[in-house]
């Protein structure tokens, strides 16, 4: 019946989503809020005490299963896309950052959707899932790219 009511009325909501990448180290953990459908949200659970600290909104899409916390759970790498194809960003890009703000001390543009993200192999060593595409326009001392890490098996870009 609701679902009947909501074709007449052309009208379906969807409720946020909520992904949370959990600190394998640390209690700390990012949820990521998506909804509505451009716009998401990063906020850090303290699951310890069970506090929230909001990070910051972003009027575009970040990939959460391209998107991984660092074991300590001091840093993130996610790939977004905000389709400002003519922008520094290219519309699409990888970025590190200090959990759970999204202000890049990595930034990769990609400028399309293949790939992008990646994961932790240590607290400061990230494997980037390239393929092909980033250009790295900043980086910092704090975080290093794994070169030598190769995933077991390969999941599409995802």
């Amino acid at each position: 019946m609701l679902l009947s009511l909501a074709k007449e009325n052309s009208v379906i909501e969807f409720p946020a989503r909520l992904h949370v990448l959990l600190a394998r180290e640390s209690s700390r953990a990012l949820v990521i809020r998506r909804g509505p459908s451009k716009e998401v949200a990063s906020i850090l659970w303290d699951r310890s005490t069970d506090e929230f600290t909001l990070g910051q909104w972003l009027k575009g899409r970040i990939y959460e299963r391209r998107s991984d916390i660092s074991p300590d759970g001091r840093y993130w790498i996610y790939f977004a896309r905000k389709g400002e194809w003519s922008s520094e960003s290219k519309g699409s890009w990888t970025a590190i950052s200090n959990v759970p703000y999204l202000k890049a001390i990595v930034f990769m543009p990609k400028g399309d959707c293949w790939n992008g993200g990646g994961i932790w192999t240590s607290n400061s060593r990230y494997w980037l899932n390239d393929g092909y595409g980033h250009e790295l326009l900043n980086d910092s001392p704090l975080v290093q790219r794994d070169e030598a890490y190769t995933p077991p098996t390969d999941f599409g870009g995802e």
